[in-house]
This record gives structure tokens, sequence and C-alpha cells, in this order.
């Protein structure tokens, strides 16, 4: 019994002599709370006295030095709108012992931009920390100061092999470095066989996304990505991607387009709008030198005709060599915007389409007035003498407009322009008017029904009357 009793008076003095140093420990922290929160309520106390007062350089460097890490943190955050007096501060602040305080330095860092590029070799050691958020920081620091932050090259190639790798974990630091190499241009030019990693193996399209944009930001100095970025521009899943990777093979000029060539073309019929956008721009500054591909596009589906059709009437002559395809698209596709895009490419080659005149004058009888409008403006283009076929479509607006850019070549047309005033559709007296007063002297016949017509219920017509005498009589 007298053991037990022992035993126990034994074991009660071992825990009694633990629990001093516990609460030593314990009241340690309750006081370090208990300090921060006094801070706290003297600040909000004198903020309700007065209007609160905002801390000064000198104050917040002194304060980068507290014990307390949050009143370090705080300090180093709002140093960063002080500029270029605070770098300083805040490079020594890159080196405390806390994640938290060496962030908000960073930041800090990054918000000042190049009038803190003293700071470049505090943040070359910042990417080697071992906390993620710190690297993080670090390369969006960098990434604002440019090319004054160069000599991170090296150090950021390091970071992208040794934190991102096929994982999302790392989303966030990886997309920072690869934009902090970005914003260096050429200048990071020795980092370009990270950045076609990151651009076929990242897991990540942000970062997939920015990689296509470091590499566009080098130019020519990036051209060895080329074959990547038109395997992203073919394949990718993300339309972002696919559009930033476009955008850097044209931002490496005429090589790099001509070598993607053939995945520009199928861009064209992109799912995602702005690429086709951009790939028909891409095709119409190569000029002549697309126009292979522009016509293979015209076999394909859907948008890419539309669009390849676009970009030839906008290379206008230089495209001739596509008139058969073009003739073939007009006279055949049950697709009217097609035809109609066909048309204005015709009309576009002005004289090199003459070749096309039967299918165009076939073509003014479409069903489509859009159509038979850009016919109409497409046969006077191309130099043909369609005044009878006009004549016979005086009933079509169209024709009339295209009368109306003849001049007296239209001239045989008169009679089927006057009968062309008395029409139901104003729209139609409006072009008769406008034809007759074109042609001049030749139209004098016609002053009976453009007398008429100067009290037509429609103002534009009594006005295209008008000016029809007056252009008529003017030259008698």
């Amino acid at each position: 019994m007298t053991i037990i009793l022992l035993g126990i008076f034994t074991f009660m003095n071992l825990c009694c002599l633990h629990i001093p140093a516990f609460r030593v420990e314990a009241t340690s922290s309750a006081e370090a709370d208990r300090e921060f929160a006094r801070k706290v309520h003297a600040a909000e106390a004198v903020g309700s006295i007065t209007e609160a007062k905002e801390p000064t350089l000198p104050e917040l460097l002194k304060e980068l030095g507290d014990w307390d890490s949050r009143v370090r943190s705080d300090a180093a955050r709002k140093l960063g709108s002080m500029g270029k007096e605070a770098v300083p501060g805040l490079q020594k602040a890159l080196g405390d012992d806390l994640f938290g305080v060496r962030i908000s330095a960073a930041y800090s860092l990054k918000a000042i931009g190049k009038d803190a590029a003293e700071a470049v070799p505090e943040l070359r050691k910042a990417l080697g920390d071992s906390d993620d958020n710190v690297i993080q920081a670090a390369a969006e620091a960098l990434a604002s100061m440019g090319t004054q932050a160069r000599e991170a090259v090296p150090e950021l190639r390091t970071a992208l092999a040794g934190k991102c790798f096929k994982t999302f974990l790392t989303t966030f630091l990886c997309k920072a470095v690869v934009a902090a190499l970005g914003s260096m241009g050429p200048q990071a030019r020795d980092a370009v066989p990270e950045l076609r990693k990151q651009l076929h193996d990242s897991l990540s399209d942000w970062v997939r996304e920015e990689a296509a944009k470091a590499l566009g930001s080098m130019g020519t100095e990036a051209k060895e990505a080329v074959p990547d970025l038109r395997k992203a521009l073919g394949r990718d899943g993300e339309d972002r991607v696919r559009l930033a990777a476009l955008n850097a093979l044209v931002a490496m000029g005429t090589e790099a387009k001509e070598a993607a060539a053939p995945e520009l073309r199928k861009a064209l019929g992109d799912s995602y709008l702005s690429v086709r956008t951009a790939a028909a721009e891409a095709l119409v500054s190569m000029g002549a030198r697309a126009v292979p591909e522009l016509r293979k596009a015209l076999g394909d589906y859907g948008s890419a005709r539309e669009a390849a059709l676009r970009a030839l009437a906008t290379i206008g002559t230089e495209a001739k060599e596509a008139v058969p395809e073009l003739r073939e698209a007009l006279d055949h596709d049950d697709d009217r915007l097609v035809r109609l895009a066909a048309a204005r490419a015709l009309g576009s080659m002005g004289t090199e389409a003459k070749e096309a005149v039967p299918e165009l004058r076939k073509a003014l009888w479409d069903d489509d007035t859009s159509v038979r409008t850009a016919v109409a403006e497409a046969l006077v283009s191309v130099g043909a003498r369609a005044v009878p076929e006009l004549r016979k479509a005086l009933d079509r607006e169209a024709a009339l407009r295209a009368l109306a850019t003849m001049g007296t070549e239209a001239k045989e047309a008169v009679p089927e322009l006057r009968e062309a005033l008395d029409d139901d559709d104003p729209f139609v007296r409006l072009a008769a008017a406008r034809a007759l007063g074109s042609i001049g002297t030749e139209a004098r016949e016609a002053e009976p029904e453009l007398r008429k017509a100067l009290r037509d219920d429609d103002t534009s017509v009594r006005t295209a009357a008008a000016e029809a005498l007056v252009s008529i009589f003017a030259q008698s």
C-alpha cells in the first residue's frame, strides 16, 4: 500500500513540474496576441478620434524590424506604395525568416516595377526559396521589370525545370515564371528550350498559353520553336492556346507564316472566332504566297470556305490564280454566303477575272439580292460589256446600281431606266434616277420622267432626280 501511495505521489510531482512550463509558454503566446491586439486597438482608437494618419516611410522601415511577424508583413505590403525609396528595405525583407514577409516584400517590389531593378539580385535568390508562393511572387516582380531583370534568366530556367513538370499543383507559379521570361523578349532567348517543353508538356492551358506568348515575344530569336507552335495551333484543345500560338507565329515573321501556311489554312475553320479571324489576317498579309493554301481551303467545309474567299477578295489581283475555283463556287455552290463572297472576290480582281464573265452574267439572276448586287458590281469591275444583260435585269436594283457606275456606256439602257422611274420600289426608282444622272446628256429623253420624279413621295428619289436633271442639262 505504501508503495502504491509513493508511486501516486511521484506521478503527481512529475506532472506538476511540467505544468509551470506549459503555463509560461501559453502565457507568452497569449501576451503576444494581446500585444498585437493592443496595437490594433490603439490604431483604431486614434482613427476614431481623428483622421487616420498614413504611416511614413521611416515608420514602415522601422516596422520591418519589429519582433512581430504580422507587423513586418504589413509594413512590407504598405511599402509597395512608397516608390523607389522603399527598395532597400524591401531587399532586406526578402531575407526575412517568415515566408509571409518575403511574399509581401516581393509583391511590393512588383508594384514599384522598373524602379526596383536594383533588387534583382535578391529576387534571383528568392527564385530558389523553399516556399512556392515566394517563388511565384519573385517571378511576378521580375516580370514587372522587363528587360532590366534579364540577369535572372538562369534562375528562371532553373525554376521551370525544377518546379514545372506535369502537374496542376504549380500552375500559377509556372505561369508567373514563364510570363517573366516573356517580359524580357529576345533577352531571354536562352530559355527557348524550356518554353518549348512547357508548350507541349504542361497540363495547364494557362501555362501553355503563356509559353506561346513568351516565344512570340522573342520573335525570330525563337524560330526553332516554329514546329512546336504549328503543332499547338493545329492540335491544342484550348482556344486561347491556339490563338497564342498563331499570334506567336505571326510575330516571328514571313518565314514562320509560310512554314505554318497549312495550319493557318485549317485554322480558317477553327471553332473559335478569334482564331479564324487571326488566321485570315495572317494569310492576307502573305499576299500571293498564301493563294495556294487558300485555293485548297475552297474545298473545305463551313466557315473555312467563306473565310478563304474573303481573304482572296482582300488580296485582290495577286490572287488571280484562284479564278477557276471562284467561278466554280459562284456557279454551283448551294450556300448563298459562299456565292456572295465568290462574286466579291472576282470583283476585287478586276480585269484579271475576265474569264469569269459567263458565270457572272448567269448569276445576275441569282435568287439572293446580295449576290445579284455583288455580281453586278463585279461585272463592271472586270470591264465586261454587260449592258444587254443588265437591261434584261432591270427589275433588279443591283443591275441599276451597276449601270449607274458605267456612265455613258449605259446609254442604250435609257428606255428601261425611264420605265424604272415608275417602279413601285423606291430603291429601284432611286437607282434608276442615279443611273440616268451618270449617263448625262445622252439621257435627255428621260426629262419627262425625271421631272415627274421631282414630286416623288421619297425624298431620296426627288433629290436624285434633281441631280440627274442638273447633270443632263448642265452639259448641254
